[in-house]
């Protein structure tokens, strides 16, 4: 199939990689060259990067409105646009193709919906999420599924660990499904609203660590943010995110939120026990270990 691909970080790749191996890809649309750095220079997209070695056409459009892009994409004549991991099209563009648009997503629609399925399911203590390939159509993540998988979540297992695994497996289904729409055996299911949830974007103040639950909700708080964009706290009026840590979920005489330091160890105590912080960042510093900031603590 001839294909127009629409995505911009990591994460869209492998899908990109996979559709190249069986289909015709005319296209990447990706976002904006962004300043980055102390020196500001413009840096581009992963996407972008991965399409220009493999001699893609790339278009970066600020208006997905604007009659020029519109035109342009006209011009390639698609039989199908396919999204992963990037924003909101306006219906002029996803009902252009033959086939429509297709949008891979990080979740078990219609669950999490929005713009982190991956850390809202490990912070609400999931142990099932997956996949989800559906149709574009006027609102955020409710168009008909084509396709789905399932896969389990770690009890362990932390945001980037999951996010690398969907990410790795999102090709696949891709290629499934477009087998399926050429096959024409494909059978689009609507989405159940009574089933919804919704995974809205983090904000600093969601990734603030509340102490006065319990061990198990703040430890599957701060694995769905790591690596990033983290879990944060903080100790005698300095900031922290926490990089690594483990439960302690013995029964605790401390009050929730008391911070702990016994043989090189810092702990926090939460509403039924402890949480052991392994690795930490001090704002504004590097990643170090617990015992490295203790010593500096000068305790």
């Amino acid at each position: 199939m001839k294909i127009v691909y629409m995505g911009t970080p990591d994460f869209a790749i492998p899908s990109l990689e996979a559709l190249l191996t069986k289909h015709n890809v005319l296209g990447v649309v990706t976002a904006a060259d962004k300043p980055a750095g102390r020196g500001h220079h413009l840096q581009s997209s992963p996407i972008k990067l991965f399409a220009q070695n493999h001699n893609i056409p790339v278009f970066q459009p600020k208006n997905l409105k604007s009659t020029q892009f519109y035109t342009r994409l006209k011009k390639l004549n698609a039989d199908i646009f396919v999204v992963v991991a990037f924003r909101m099209l306006p219906e002029v563009i996803w009902s252009m193709p033959k086939y429509g648009t297709l949008n891979l997503h990080a979740s078990l629609l219609p669950k999490y919906r929005g713009a982190a399925p991956i850390q809202r399911a490990i912070m609400n203590g999931e142990n099932e999420t997956g996949l989800t390939v559906f149709k574009l159509n006027h609102h955020i993540d409710t168009g008909d599924i084509l396709i789905q998988s399932k896969m389990k979540i770690g009890p362990d297992e932390t945001g980037g660990e999951l996010h690398d695994r969907m990410m790795n497996k999102g090709g696949e289904l891709l290629l499934k499904s477009l087998d399926l729409i050429q096959q024409n055996e494909l059978v689009y299911i609507p989405q159940n609203d009574s089933d919804k949830s919704d995974a809205p974007k983090l904000f600093r103040e969601d990734c603030e660590i509340q102490w006065t639950r319990t061990v198990d909700e703040v430890y599957n708080h701060i694995r769905a943010l790591i690596p990033y964009p983290c879990a944060w706290s903080s100790y005698k009026g300095q900031s922290f995110k926490i990089c690594k840590c483990r439960k302690h979920p013995e029964n605790s005489v401390d009050a929730a939120g008391t911070f702990v330091f016994k043989n090189k160890q810092m702990l926090v105590a939460c509403l039924d026990g402890h949480i052991e912080i392994l690795e930490i960042q001090p704002n504004g510093k590097r990643i170090m270990s617990a015992s490295e900031f203790i010593n500096g603590l000068k305790l």
